[in-house]
Protein backbone atom coordinates (compact mmCIF):
# COMPACT_ATOMS: atom_id res chain seq x y z
CA UNK A 1 0.00 0.00 0.00
CA UNK A 2 1.38 3.37 -0.98
CA UNK A 3 1.40 5.70 1.97
CA UNK A 4 0.90 9.43 1.96
CA UNK A 5 2.40 9.74 5.40
CA UNK A 6 5.16 7.83 7.21
CA UNK A 7 4.04 5.01 9.47
CA UNK A 8 5.48 6.70 12.55
CA UNK A 9 3.39 9.86 12.16
CA UNK A 10 1.26 10.51 15.19
CA UNK A 11 -2.46 11.08 14.84
CA UNK A 12 -1.92 14.76 15.54
CA UNK A 13 0.68 15.12 12.79
CA UNK A 14 -1.53 13.18 10.38
CA UNK A 15 -4.40 15.55 11.16
CA UNK A 16 -2.15 18.56 10.65
CA UNK A 17 -0.97 17.20 7.30
CA UNK A 18 -4.55 16.56 6.15
CA UNK A 19 -5.62 20.03 7.28
CA UNK A 20 -2.69 21.49 5.38
CA UNK A 21 -3.63 19.66 2.18
CA UNK A 22 -7.25 20.76 2.63
CA UNK A 23 -6.47 24.45 3.29
CA UNK A 24 -7.71 24.11 6.90
CA UNK A 25 -11.12 22.79 5.83
CA UNK A 26 -11.87 20.51 8.79
CA UNK A 27 -14.73 18.69 7.09
CA UNK A 28 -12.61 17.90 4.02
CA UNK A 29 -9.71 16.73 6.20
CA UNK A 30 -11.99 14.42 8.18
CA UNK A 31 -13.51 13.10 4.94
CA UNK A 32 -10.02 12.33 3.59
CA UNK A 33 -9.12 10.61 6.86
CA UNK A 34 -12.23 8.40 6.62
CA UNK A 35 -11.51 7.54 2.99
CA UNK A 36 -7.86 6.78 3.77
CA UNK A 37 -8.91 4.39 6.53
CA UNK A 38 -11.15 2.55 4.06
CA UNK A 39 -8.39 2.49 1.45
CA UNK A 40 -5.89 0.98 3.87
CA UNK A 41 -8.21 -1.92 4.55
CA UNK A 42 -9.28 -2.59 0.95
CA UNK A 43 -6.52 -1.54 -1.45
CA UNK A 44 -4.00 -3.72 -3.20
CA UNK A 45 -0.61 -2.28 -4.06
CA UNK A 46 -0.93 0.39 -6.73
CA UNK A 47 -4.73 0.60 -6.73
CA UNK A 48 -6.92 3.61 -6.04
CA UNK A 49 -9.99 1.62 -4.96
CA UNK A 50 -13.54 2.87 -5.17
CA UNK A 51 -15.34 2.84 -1.82
CA UNK A 52 -19.16 2.83 -1.92
CA UNK A 53 -20.62 5.01 0.84
CA UNK A 54 -24.03 6.55 1.25
CA UNK A 55 -24.39 10.15 2.33
CA UNK A 56 -25.82 8.94 5.64
CA UNK A 57 -22.81 6.65 6.16
CA UNK A 58 -20.52 9.67 5.75
CA UNK A 59 -22.59 11.73 8.20
CA UNK A 60 -22.46 8.86 10.69
CA UNK A 61 -18.72 8.35 10.20
CA UNK A 62 -18.21 12.05 10.89
CA UNK A 63 -20.23 11.69 14.11
CA UNK A 64 -22.82 14.21 12.83
CA UNK A 65 -20.30 17.04 13.23
CA UNK A 66 -21.05 18.39 9.75
CA UNK A 67 -24.26 18.81 7.77
CA UNK A 68 -25.09 17.04 4.52
CA UNK A 69 -24.48 20.28 2.61
CA UNK A 70 -21.06 20.82 4.21
CA UNK A 71 -20.04 17.24 3.37
CA UNK A 72 -21.18 17.67 -0.25
CA UNK A 73 -19.31 20.97 -0.49
CA UNK A 74 -16.18 19.36 0.97
CA UNK A 75 -16.48 16.46 -1.47
CA UNK A 76 -16.55 18.89 -4.40
CA UNK A 77 -13.64 20.82 -2.86
CA UNK A 78 -11.53 17.64 -2.67
CA UNK A 79 -12.40 16.74 -6.26
CA UNK A 80 -11.35 20.21 -7.45
CA UNK A 81 -8.05 19.89 -5.60
CA UNK A 82 -7.49 16.47 -7.15
CA UNK A 83 -7.31 14.66 -3.81
CA UNK A 84 -10.37 12.48 -4.34
CA UNK A 85 -12.95 11.47 -6.88
CA UNK A 86 -16.55 10.33 -6.91
CA UNK A 87 -18.75 8.36 -9.24
CA UNK A 88 -22.00 6.45 -9.09
CA UNK A 89 -21.42 3.18 -7.32
CA UNK A 90 -23.64 1.14 -9.66
CA UNK A 91 -24.22 3.04 -12.92
CA UNK A 92 -26.31 0.19 -14.31
CA UNK A 93 -28.94 0.71 -11.59
CA UNK A 94 -30.47 4.18 -11.99
CA UNK A 95 -32.40 3.91 -8.72
CA UNK A 96 -29.19 3.42 -6.69
CA UNK A 97 -27.81 6.83 -5.73
CA UNK A 98 -24.94 5.46 -3.67
CA UNK A 99 -21.68 7.18 -4.56
CA UNK A 100 -18.29 5.55 -4.68
CA UNK A 101 -15.29 7.55 -3.51
CA UNK A 102 -11.59 7.18 -4.19
CA UNK A 103 -8.48 8.88 -2.87
CA UNK A 104 -5.79 10.01 -5.29
CA UNK A 105 -2.80 9.25 -3.12
CA UNK A 106 -0.18 10.49 -5.59
CA UNK A 107 -1.91 13.88 -5.82
CA UNK A 108 -2.09 14.10 -2.04
CA UNK A 109 1.61 13.28 -1.75
CA UNK A 110 2.48 15.97 -4.31
CA UNK A 111 0.35 18.54 -2.44
CA UNK A 112 2.03 17.61 0.83
CA UNK A 113 5.50 17.82 -0.76
CA UNK A 114 4.71 21.28 -2.18
CA UNK A 115 3.55 22.46 1.25
CA UNK A 116 6.70 21.17 2.94
CA UNK A 117 8.94 22.85 0.35
CA UNK A 118 7.25 26.23 0.87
Amino acid sequence: MRRVFPLNDSGIRLGQSLLSICDNNHCAALLLNILLSHVETTAAEGDDPWIPLTQQALVDAMLHLFSDDKIRTSTRFLEQKGSSGTRRSKPDYPWDHTKAYTVHIAAMQQALDRREEA
